[in-house]
């Protein structure tokens, strides 16, 4: 039994060497890496490394030589591996492993100023706005043109991003990789000015209480007018809403009853996602008739309620069309545009 004992002490031994978890072997903290070499605010970070203190509580990772985080305010810390959220504070820059007086080589790192988003660029052109199959409000059809190059968001704002720039989440269902929604239209102008401010740009729009002026000529993110939405949601489609509708869109009759992670159906031909269903989403202009003789970058300012186009997850085929007009519904989130 003796003879038994000894030989799995001698394999648990043998097992223990410098790569597990909690076995810190001689010599300074050595960072070989980490997760990700670009990074946000609430992102989670892991340094990979050797050499990492467990056991001494007053190891900390120091950025730029200056903003510290302890060991007890990490994740997890363990020999091989520290994993940290990157906070606010934390800029682009350096990092160390620290304890004492011994300290790792300076590590670089990209920190973002937020959450990142795919945009791409979309150039001016014509199209037919409206539809002879839809209901009264999309009549008549008439020629648009649409003069500005816009950058434009890929997908619908996620909730991570909103909720990082608003300190707010007003969706039901909540999950950071989710488009937000149950934005009212006014917080959504609000959150496109202070994501203008993040990125040194010109705010879109002047905001006294509830009174909202818009800047058409700012460089800053916004809302896309209602012609500037249908031209982008078309995508050079002279029809009401794709075939293959199933492809494209979330709506009553795939959705389940829920939204979706964005980018999961094909995008239009403008490389934009979930321009139909999943949320619907927010525009500048209030609910009225067309007016006929604005064709050129037409914005209509009369009117009852805000627009919001595309349809949600909870509509039925019907609504999930390109000229579907919509000026009353929770279900309503945010897809940013600026001019380009």
């Amino acid at each position: 039994m003796k003879f038994i004992l000894y030989i799995l002490i001698f394999l648990f031994l043998f097992s223990c060497d410098s790569s597990n978890d909690f076995t810190v072997s001689s010599g300074s903290p050595k960072v070989t890496g980490i997760s990700k070499n670009i990074t946000f605010p609430t992102d989670t970070l892991v340094i990979y490394g050797r050499n990492f203190p467990f056991n001494y509580d007053s190891a900390a990772v120091i950025f730029n030589d200056s903003i510290v985080i302890w060991k007890k305010n990490c994740l997890f810390w363990r020999a091989n591996s520290i994993g940290i959220i990157i906070d606010e504070k934390i800029p682009s820059g350096h990092f160390i492993i620290n304890f004492g007086k011994d300290t790792s080589e300076k590590f670089n790192i990209t920190v973002l100023a937020y959450p990142p988003f795919e945009t791409t660029i979309v150039n001016p052109g014509a199209f037919k706005m409206g539809s002879t199959t839809g209901f009264e409000d999309e009549l008549p059809v008439r020629n648009v043109y649409i003069t500005k190059k816009l950058e434009v968001s890929k997908t619908e704002v996620t909730q991570r991003l909103y909720e990082f720039i608003a300190k707010s989440n007003p969706s039901t269902i909540k999950d950071f990789s989710l488009p937000v929604y149950n934005v009212s239209w006014l917080d959504g102008v609000i959150f496109c000015n202070k994501l203008s401010e993040k990125d040194g740009l010109t705010p879109a729009y002047s905001i006294n209480d509830t009174i909202v002026v818009f800047d058409t000529t700012a460089n800053g993110w916004r809302l896309p007018t209602e012609a500037e939405w249908e031209y982008l949601a078309r995508a050079g489609s002279a029809i009401d809403s794709p075939t293959n509708i199933h492809s494209f869109a979330w709506f009553v009759e795939n959705s389940g009853g829920i939204p979706k992670i964005g980018a999961n159906k094909l995008p239009n031909a403008f490389g934009l996602y979930d321009m139909l269903g999943n949320v619907s989403e927010w525009c500048w202009d209030l609910y009225a008739e067309y007016n006929l003789s604005d064709t050129t970058n037409p914005i209509q300012n009369q009117g009852s309620h805000r627009i919001h186009r595309g349809g949600c997850f909870l509509d039925p085929r019907s609504f999930i069309r390109f000229s579907s007009r919509r000026s009353q519904n929770n279900i309503v989130g945010i897809r940013l545009v600026r001019n380009k």
